[in-house]
């Protein structure tokens, strides 16, 4: 319900930044249904790969834009504290998946304690920090940080592109 009302709230532009960020939960979702439906290793690398690269812009975009602009608040500061560290063990798992073959025995344990953990964080996101940004944020906020949160994923994607990602 409180999700709804987000939407609501920061509603009427293109990038208004929650909503930006649910849809790329929504996105990352998609992606582990895929590579859970899959028993073919090629495409279980591609999905993961995806995966990984969705989630890697997608905390950039918190970690340097939107957590420090709505980490200001006594309603949000532990709500992005545990952020960060939900966001260092997803890191976590992502690099030790990275090192296994889509036919290793841990594999697909390891991609469902991933799945797991951004459930998780989903979850927490969607069910309390978002609804108490809405709280503090007008329309226009939220598309601004929307568009910094934007050109942060923009300029995180280059870093990757230049890395060989």
């Amino acid at each position: 319900m409180a999700l709804n009302r987000v939407i609501h709230i920061c509603k009427g532009a293109t990038v208004d930044v929650l909503n930006l960020l649910i849809e790329d939960h929504r996105t990352v979702e998609a992606l582990f249904d895929k590579i859970e439906t899959t028993d073919n290793p090629r495409l279980m690398q591609q999905y993961f790969a995806q995966i990984a690269q969705e989630l890697t812009l997608h905390a950039a975009g918190e970690e340097e834009a939107f957590y420090p602009a709505v980490g200001q608040f006594a309603s949000t500061a532990n709500l992005v504290r545990e952020s960060y560290e939900e966001h260092a063990e997803v890191k976590r798992l992502i690099n030790d998946i990275s090192f296994l073959q889509p036919t290793a025995p841990l594999y697909r344990e390891r991609i469902a304690q991933l799945r797991a953990a951004l459930a998780h964080h989903i979850e927490e996101e969607e069910g309390e920090l978002f609804p108490r940004v809405a709280e503090h944020f007008s329309e226009q906020q939220c598309l601004e940080l929307g568009d910094q949160v934007l050109q942060t994923k923009k300029e995180a994607k280059q870093r990757l592109l230049g890395m060989g990602v």
